[in-house]
């Protein structure tokens, strides 16, 4: 006969944080959480008691937001003086590399704020020889991290660090990534596609890829009221967040015969699973749930409320 305990396992904890957002810090602490969430893969807006999705909502969403996959790039490509100059002290590159999971293989990223992330299994980091520290959440295993500042004005030919990073990429470092990539530029007059023009002509295979948009009207639904209590009481938005992601997907919610005056939108962005970093730059974890999301509340054209959900930052026994 089996022990009981052995089937008594907790399940894995996100966490859940709520901001309470005020008439005059909306701005300022809305673009803070949008800004320390980079690499996102989807965005769902809920919009209740509106018979039709606002044009302007479809054109904040629709435009300037093509993206890039190419294909077989090698890390060192990155910091060539060329691009650093180009790309990656002007405006802002998001670059995360495709279809890589970040418990088993080496992975790439680039943040908007010039930040060279390498998750790499033991074998690739010993090989490389490059000083980074282990995984978090590997501390036993076999997985390190290796963060570079790429945008930083002393980092290009000439300096002995770059010099050895150059080197070392080139010579020690045969994995080629495909790679998506984005491109945010200075000015409003240099074109987005810029950076696909760049590996295009250095005979790198780029394909132009846009977000798949899709919207949808349902009537006759029960709407949950979204009020600001006060900070940090984040079970007392648990339902409302259900709420949300039941309708996401398409739950058949029940019709309720009491209205109340809603008014308000509600926006969802859901965070790749297998990047290598999440909030703030801390690394992100597989072996629980991946979660990383947030969803901002806005009533009468201000921001109310803001929920953040992060996958538990804690390293599981396994």
């Amino acid at each position: 006969m089996l022990s009981p305990e052995i089937w008594s396992f907790s399940s894995p904890c996100s966490k859940l944080s709520s901001k309470v957002l005020k008439e005059e810090d909306d701005a300022e602490k809305s673009h803070a959480i949008v800004s320390s969430h980079h690499f996102n893969h989807m965005i769902s807006v809920v919009i209740p008691d509106t018979l039709s999705v606002p044009s302007s909502i479809v054109d904040a969403l629709l435009e300037d937001c093509a993206y890039y996959r190419i294909f077989a790039v090698p890390a060192v490509e990155l910091i060539n003086r060329n691009f650093l100059d180009a790309f990656v002290r002007r405006g802002e590159l998001t670059l995360l590399s495709h279809n890589t999971r970040i418990d088993v293989d080496d992975s790439i990223a680039v943040t908007p704020n010039g930040l060279l992330i390498l998750s790499l299994n033991k074998g690739t980091y010993q090989q490389l020889g490059l000083e980074g520290r282990q995984s978090f959440f590997q501390r036993d295993s076999d997985r390190y991290i290796i963060n570079l500042d790429i945008k930083a004005s002393n980092f290009g030919p000439g300096n002995k660090n770059y010099e050895r990073v150059f080197w070392c990429l080139k010579n020690c470092f045969n994995v080629k990534f495909g790679i998506v990539l984005a491109w945010d530029p200075p000015v409003e007059n240099i074109c987005p596609s810029s950076v696909a023009a760049y590996f295009d002509d250095k005979g790198y295979n780029v394909h132009q890829c846009h977000p798949h948009f899709s919207k949808r009207i349902s009537y006759n639904v029960p709407v949950p009221p979204v009020t600001a209590r006060k900070e940090d009481e984040s079970s007392e938005y648990c339902d409302v967040l259900e709420w949300l992601g039941a309708f996401s997907v398409g739950v058949d919610l029940k019709y309720t015969e009491e209205r109340r005056n809603l008014c308000w939108t509600s926006m969802n962005v859901q965070g790749f699973l297998d990047s290598p970093v999440t909030w703030g730059l801390k690394e992100q974890g597989f072996f629980t749930s991946g979660d990383n999301h947030y969803t901002l509340f806005l009533k009468d054209g201000a921001a109310l409320l803001a929920c953040q959900v992060n996958g538990a930052q804690k390293k599981y026994r396994i």
